[in-house]
């Protein structure tokens, strides 16, 4: 059976300048820059999200400031077909230091998903260093992100840490995202298949039918994958069910046959 995607999170940081840039060398034929953040001429900051494979990742970036909060990226990250690793940049401007109270006017909120399950997220704040204090130049934070299935969601941290290098801030994180499929015929997602979800079915078959505009969880009520939500789909949801509760092992591909 297929389960849900949502995320467990595996976070670490290595920051030393000299091995970034061989390894941003060495990926430097699919570095991607994003660019529908907001332009801004002072730009400090970058962000890199290091998408392995072919895998799907959303990403958004928010801006935090005392007048409010500014969405500067929300973007879906896709790894290059025939790449092992895809790298996205998305620049920053600078958050300035304020004598006065010792704090950053502004932090930013970064949040990472599975493209495929916006409840697989991991979130992080981060502050770009003003260039004027301590004499920083910028900062670069990478972000690693590998996704595997697993039988909980769930989140782990690897290690952490960073460096200054040539007046240059370097941060780099590793996680491993853990999630679970989505169940087929589990509607209501609790992760089981029940009357109940064969109930949802035919509900929705039946409004639509009235040309009512009901809301259904197509992933999960389309069984033959036709495209449609029909009476077929839940009887297929019915005799799963009812082999499961006998004690057998049933298989999508021989109910819809």
């Amino acid at each position: 059976m297929k389960l849900k995607k949502r995320i467990v999170g595996f976070a670490a940081s290595v920051c030393m300048m000299t091995g970034w840039l061989v390894q941003l060398s060495a990926y430097a034929a699919t570095l991607v820059p994003v660019l529908e953040g907001i332009s801004l001429p002072d730009r400090t900051g970058q962000i890199f999200i290091h998408v392995k494979n072919q895998d799907e990742l959303h990403v958004t970036v928010d801006k935090i400031e005392p007048e409010g909060i500014f969405r500067y990226y929300d973007t879906e990250l896709i790894g290059a077909e025939g790449q092992s690793e895809t790298v996205y940049q998305m620049d920053l401007s600078r958050c300035e230091y304020l004598v006065d109270t010792g704090e950053y006017a502004s932090w930013y909120a970064v949040s990472i998903s599975a493209g495929a399950d916006p409840d697989a997220v991991y979130t992080q704040n981060l502050v770009v260093q003003d260039p004027d204090f301590e004499k920083i130049e910028g900062c670069e934070h990478h972000f690693y992100i590998t996704l595997e299935q697993g039988e909980s969601a769930g989140f782990e941290l690897l290690a952490s840490r960073g460096t200054t290098e040539e007046n240059i801030l370097i941060y780099e994180q590793y996680f491993v995202l853990r999630y679970q499929e989505e169940l087929l015929g589990d509607l209501d997602g609790n992760g089981v298949v029940e009357i109940s979800d064969a109930t949802a079915v035919l509900t929705y078959y039946a409004q639509n039918a009235a040309s009512l505009d009901p809301e259904i969880n197509m992933d999960a009520a389309d069984i033959d994958r036709n495209g449609i939500i029909e009476i077929k789909d839940a009887t297929c949801i019915l005799t799963y069910y009812a082999q499961y509760a006998a004690g057998l092992d049933p298989d999508w591909s021989d109910l819809i046959e």
